[in-house]
């Protein structure tokens, strides 16, 4: 009799246990219609989970697929148009800290027909980001504790003016970004170690600041496009090493290609570094 009871008691709290684990899962699918915009302005506020972004041939603004627990997850989006503008905001936001990575997944299917402004703050997520082929005008990338890869897959259709992109304690990493044909990019590297790679088509001259503070950054450069790099180390056990690209020192921490002053196409790459590391490498 005693062992009876035991043994509904433990299955009483099994059973409890179970119940208590049960995530009420929710999924969202929605199409953003452009309602008459010309230009696109979206922001992305993701906080924990795996976002996951691709461009997709339509005439709407986007498109935007779900699945969250809605117990720990709040996903609000809000598409207003003034003037020729479509503005675009989602937000997704998670209370407590057991968030687990399967609680919040969400896809965002951009448009490759509208020029589009995109900001992207990503906290402690997973990210798979592809902007290859939207014609984009601004980017702003704010990475905290995420993990991944940010990509251009296609080069962008029209220029690039401004692009910004914070690396804090994360591993998320850069691919294919001279496809993003950009006229300069701000690139912060906070506590990180990462891989950036800025291979692609290259169009007039594109500029690259890139600043390292206690991290560590492998940088890869197309070859066969001219550039200069300008380096400053702040600190005794920072440091700038170069790995190939036939460049010619012409002053102190200043290097060039043969060719650069004279080219059409061209990279100007400054780099200032803390105390940690960067690598230059080539690679086709």
């Amino acid at each position: 009799m005693r062992l009876a009871k035991l043994l509904c008691v433990a299955a009483l709290v099994v059973a409890m246990a179970t119940l208590g684990s049960a995530r009420d899962m929710k999924t969202d699918n929605q199409t953003i219609a452009a309602e008459g915009a010309k230009r696109l302005d979206i922001n992305c506020r993701f906080g924990a989970g795996i976002l996951t972004v691709r461009p997709v041939s339509t005439a709407d603004a986007a498109r935007i697929d779900a699945r969250y627990d809605a117990d720990r997850i709040d996903l609000d989006v809000d598409y207003r148009v003034r003037g020729e503008t479509g503005r675009l905001d989602i937000e997704s936001e998670h209370h407590g800290s057991n968030v687990e990575t399967d609680d919040n997944q969400l896809t965002l299917n951009l448009s490759d027909k509208l020029p589009t402004d995109l900001s992207l703050k990503i906290g402690a997520a997973e990210g798979d980001v592809d902007l290859g082929g939207i014609p984009l005008s601004r980017l702003d990338l704010d990475i905290g504790a995420a993990s991944g890869v940010i990509s251009f897959s296609k080069p962008n259709p029209q220029r690039l003016e401004e692009a910004s992109i914070s690396i804090g304690a994360s591993s998320a990493n850069l691919r294919n970004f001279g496809n993003a044909n950009f006229d300069r990019l701000t690139c912060k590297v906070g506590a990180a170690s990462s891989d950036l790679d800025f291979r692609g088509e290259y169009h007039g001259e594109s500029e690259i600041i890139l600043s390292v503070g206690v991290a560590s950054a492998e940088v890869i450069l197309p070859i066969g496009v001219p550039i200069r790099v300008e380096s400053s180390d702040s600190h005794f056990f920072s440091s700038v090493d170069i790995h190939g690209g036939d460049l010619d020192e012409i002053d102190d921490d200043i290097w060039e290609s043969p060719g650069y002053q004279t080219a059409k196409d061209r990279i100007l790459l400054r780099v200032k570094v803390g105390m940690g590391s960067v690598d230059l490498r080539w690679k086709k």
